[in-house]
């Protein structure tokens, strides 16, 4: 079985903020955990799902690491922070070359205030291929304003907002700035 990520982002960063669910094949527990993390919908039950699929279910390792990171962006959105960490870091763990995870870490890591290393995640999730790119290099143009590199940040929100063109909040974030020719 092989785990596939679902084209769809919403982000927590501050008032938003992005995460990428990962769509699992696995048992109906893994794929509840999946519906419930794609819906940001963190309830006992799915987070019961989760842990079930972790702990009863044959998962392969595509469906663990999906599973982990499912159940990681349902406790960050519940306000588990360390539990959504430690569920990212399983996950890295058990396949260090899967870029969702890195993405999702990216931001939970800028909320919490570590530009540097949100810089970093974000980062490896695009040199391995994260299927939400845009949200790598809106995290990454969150970055760089607050280093003070507005010019680069400009760039990285231009891009962002070129590959999410359904995502408002590049836009917004855009709106923000005024160019004038040299």
């Amino acid at each position: 079985m092989r785990a596939y990520v679902l084209a769809s982002a919403a982000l927590i960063l501050s008032a938003s903020s992005a995460n990428a669910a990962v769509l699992t094949i696995a048992g109906s527990n893994a794929r509840s955990c999946y519906l419930a993390a794609e819906a940001r919908s963190p309830s006992m039950a799915a987070l019961a799902d989760c842990e079930t699929a972790l702990s009863v279910q044959p998962l392969s390792d595509d469906d663990r690491v999906a599973t982990y990171t499912n159940r990681g962006i349902l406790r960050m959105v519940g306000g588990d922070r360390s539990g959504a960490l430690a569920d990212y870091n399983a996950a890295t763990a058990l396949d260090p070359r899967h870029p969702e995870p890195y993405l999702n870490k990216s931001v939970l890591i800028f909320d919490e205030g570590d530009n540097r290393v949100a810089a970093q995640f974000a980062e490896r999730a695009l040199e391995l291929g994260t299927h939400k790119p845009g949200v790598a290099y809106f995290v990454l143009a969150l970055t760089k304003e607050d280093a003070g590199d507005v010019k680069a940040a400009y760039h990285d929100l231009l891009r962002a907002s070129q590959l999410e063109p359904r995502w408002s909040l590049p836009r917004q974030e855009l709106a923000r700035y005024q160019v004038r020719p040299r």
